[in-house]
């Protein structure tokens, strides 16, 4: 139990963007547990804190689900980073990014105390589990926003990559998952206020 609570030291020292810290978890195989169990518990606690019950939904397939998803983005920025002439292995690259996901303790703490804090002011259930996830929302952005920054340096120390090229490698996929959320959104506003414009996006 030290060396995960360890771990999470490393993971603190790793959100500093110490890079000696992301040397020593990239190299450590128990590193790689201790990533998974951050990732579960991050799931398990997500799915309780929203849904405010624990059931099969919550306990198994969501983070079986949630482990899937981590595995196929870290591919993905793996790949990205071997094209771009990196040298740094996947299992490294997985170490890192599985121990950075305590930041969304921090996300599900503060929804957790802002959702009872409603109730014990007595705010319908309703109201304060939307107020739970209208301040998420808010302090989502900073923290997404610190971890793509430390994603870079990870990825720049891991695959011993230029700055410009580990920008590239993070940002990308960011853009394209952007670009595809927002571009119907975009077309949808277009055609809002632009006559004949749904006719001749269906032709």
């Amino acid at each position: 139990m030290m060396s995960f609570f360890k771990s999470l030291k490393q993971a603190v020292r790793i959100l500093k963007l110490d890079e000696k810290a992301i040397s020593e978890v990239a190299s450590n195989q128990n590193s790689t547990i201790y990533a998974l169990i951050i990732i579960l518990i991050t799931a398990f606690a997500s799915g309780v804190a929203f849904d405010k019950r624990i059931d099969a939904d919550n306990a198994i397939i969501n983070p079986l689900l949630y482990v899937v998803y981590i595995v196929v983005i870290v591919g993905i920025l793996h790949l990205l980073a071997r094209i771009a002439s990196g040298k740094g292995q996947y299992i490294d690259l997985f170490r890192v990014i599985g121990l950075l996901f305590i930041t969304n303790w921090v996300d599900i703490m503060v929804g957790i105390a802002v959702y009872y804090m409603g109730i014990l002011v007595h705010m319908p259930p309703v109201e304060s589990q939307r107020l739970m996830i209208k301040v998420g929302s808010i302090i989502t952005i900073p923290v997404s926003v610190w971890k793509t920054v430390v994603s870079i340096i990870v990825v720049k120390s891991i695959y011993k990559l230029s700055s410009i090229r580990a920008v590239l490698v993070v940002v990308l996929p960011i853009i394209t998952i952007l670009g595809v959320i927002l571009l119907p959104m975009l077309l949808y506003l277009i055609c809002v206020f632009v006559p004949g414009c749904a006719q001749q996006l269906s032709w």
